[in-house]
C-alpha cells in the first residue's frame, strides 16, 4: 500500500514539476519512485524467502512422515530382483545401503533399475564411492 501511495505521490510531483518547469519536482518524483521500488523490491525478496522456507518445511515433514523403511535393511524380494538402492522422499537422488547421507532419513527402497527409470541419479557420495571401487576393482 505504501508503495503505491509513493508511485502516486511520484506522478504528482511530476506532473507538477513538468507543469511548473520546476527541476526540483522531478528530482522528489525520481527519488519517491525510488523508494517505492526498494520497498516493493524487499517484499517480494521477503515472500520468497518464506515461500522458500514452508517449501523446506514441507519437504522435511515429508520425510519425517516417511513410511520409515530401514535404509541399512534391503527387503529379500527387492534384492533378488537386482541392486536395491534408496530414496528420500522430495529428493531426485538415490543411495546404496550405507550412504552416509541416509543416515536419520526415511527412506523407500526401489531397484536400482526403478530408480533410473524413475530418473533418479547417484548421490555425488555414492558415485564417486562407485567410481572408487571400479578404478580399484
Amino acid at each position: 500500500m505504501l508503495a503505491l501511495i509513493l508511485a502516486v505521490a511520484a506522478g504528482v510531483c511530476l506532473g507538477l514539476g513538468w507543469l511548473l518547469g520546476q527541476v526540483v519536482l522531478v528530482y522528489v518524483a525520481l527519488g519517491l519512485s525510488v523508494v517505492g521500488f526498494v520497498l516493493v523490491l524487499g517484499q517480494a525478496l521477503r515472500r520468497r524467502k518464506s515461500a522458500r522456507a514452508a517449501k523446506a518445511a514441507d519437504a522435511e515433514a515429508e520425510i519425517e512422515d516417511g513410511d520409515g523403511t530401514d535404509a541399512e535393511q534391503p527387503d529379500d524380494a527387492a534384492a533378488e530382483d537386482g541392486e536395491v538402492v534408496f530414496v528420500v522422499p522430495g529428493r531426485m537422488r538415490f543411495h546404496v545401503a550405507g550412504c552416509r547421507l541416509l543416515e536419520g532419513k526415511n527412506a523407500e527402497q526401489l531397484t536400482l533399475e526403478e530408480a533410473e527409470d524413475e530418473a533418479f541419479t547417484a548421490c555425488t557420495v555414492c558415485a564417486s564411492h562407485e567410481a572408487a571401487e571400479l578404478a580399484v576393482g
